[in-house]
């Protein structure tokens, strides 16, 4: 008799709560889902940013170097595209502001044509750098 009723106190519990171990088995599902499928895919795209960052960072201080140890006039206009091709690197602009704008104001005064016409792209990227979203946007340079 004991058994009888215990046995129909949980028929009647399972019944009463049948919604909640619903519940309870769909969320189960979902978790197994995002173990399973979810996850690797945002640790493939965490690796992949993580790679992409550390390219960007090499070309950019590749870029640096070449600019900083480029000289004669066979390598201005060389020089003069660095300069512009700094502007494709936006988690650096502090820093490119920062060097630009120190070797502008060393080397402003300079009557040399060449050093003018590194000083000129200079201002040009520092303008662009400084410039609003917008203007980065929609700029022809």
């Amino acid at each position: 008799m004991k058994l009888e009723f215990i046995k129909f106190q949980m028929e009647e519990y399972y019944q009463n709560n049948q919604g909640l171990f619903e519940l309870i088995g769909i969320t189960l599902a979902i978790i197994a889902i995002y173990i399973s499928i979810i996850q690797p895919i945002i640790n493939f795209t965490r690796a992949q940013k993580k790679q992409n960052k550390d390219k960007r960072f090499k070309t950019y201080h590749e870029l640096i170097d070449h600019f900083a140890g480029a000289n004669g006039s066979a390598m201005l206009d060389r020089q003069i595209a660095i300069i512009y091709e700094l502007r494709r690197f936006p988690e650096y602009y502090p820093v490119t502001k920062r060097i630009l704008s120190d070797w502008v104001q060393e080397r402003n005064t300079s009557e040399i044509p060449q050093i003018q016409r590194l000083v000129k792209e200079m201002n040009l990227t520092i303008d662009y750098i400084n410039s609003s979203w917008i203007e980065k946007r929609f700029s022809k340079n």
